[in-house]
């Protein structure tokens, strides 16, 4: 079990994510301390909060609709820029040497978002395991 001063670690979350909520890391922290406590429906909640905020950049980043990214990802797990309403021209799917994996290709999208999406299932070209 989790030693520590959990009261005092929810205090800081607490006033991080009031401060910057915008945080979707400040959001996991807390719901980090908020599983340690036992309190699941509260830390799923935060979680959930935070891979929303997540979904929000990656929008705000890629100039596409939030709809059409969350369709993508729950409809076959591919984030497909090539089609929809919101389809952006410059097609990277089928550009040589380009790693189709590597999310950090999103602008805005670096090493530890990318690391947080595909411990979620998502990727450029894989399926988005449920």
């Amino acid at each position: 079990m989790a030693q520590g001063n959990l009261s005092g670690a929810l205090e800081v979350w607490k006033k991080a994510t009031i401060n910057n909520g915008e945080k979707s890391e400040y959001w996991r922290g807390l719901a980090h301390v908020l599983d340690i406590m036992g309190e699941l429906e509260k830390s799923k909640i935060a979680k959930e909060h935070a891979d929303r905020l997540d979904s929000q950049v990656i929008a705000e980043k890629t100039g596409r609709k939030m709809e059409d990214i969350l369709a993508d990802l729950l409809d076959d797990g591919i984030l497909n820029f090539s089609s929809g309403s919101d389809s952006v021209s410059n097609d990277i799917s089928n550009s040589p040497g380009i790693n189709k994996e590597d999310l950090t290709l999103i602008p805005g999208i670096g090493k530890v978002s990318a690391k947080r999406l595909n411990m979620q299932g998502i990727s450029l070209s894989s399926r988005y395991q449920r």
